[in-house]
């Protein structure tokens, strides 16, 4: 299922910007980089998969699993945030639970998920 566009970062800007103007976090397999913006009524997201990572087949595959991870839990962010994914070469080999729980502490320790959905 594709996310609604009003919610995907499109612009080669906007991913400039966050990486330049935001915070970014590292976990193992991911790299959570965002920006506040109170300018935003939702969040906008944006996943980058680089080619170390694999061949076409294994990003595709960690692109839509990251894609099921924001839109379970994308419902429960702090309004106002682009949030960029990056998928770090260590995600190739990762399960979604791995990624799943990786993306929900990292968003989790950046503030822009309650604590209560840290819990899971």
């Amino acid at each position: 299922m594709k996310m609604p566009r009003s919610t995907r970062m499109r612009h080669r800007r906007e991913f400039l910007r966050v990486r330049r103007d935001g915070e970014s976090l590292r976990g193992k397999y991911l790299v959570l980089a965002f920006l506040r913006d109170s300018d935003l009524t939702c969040c906008r997201f944006g996943i980058i998969t680089p080619k170390r990572v694999g061949k076409a087949v294994r990003r595709i595959r960690l692109r839509r699993q990251i894609r099921g991870v924001i839109q379970e839990i994308g419902s429960e962010l702090s309004p106002g945030h682009y949030i960029v994914t990056i998928t770090r070469v260590a995600a190739g080999k990762a399960g979604f639970e791995e990624l799943r729980e990786e993306w929900i502490r990292l968003a989790s320790k950046g503030g822009i998920l309650p604590g209560k959905a840290a819990d899971r």
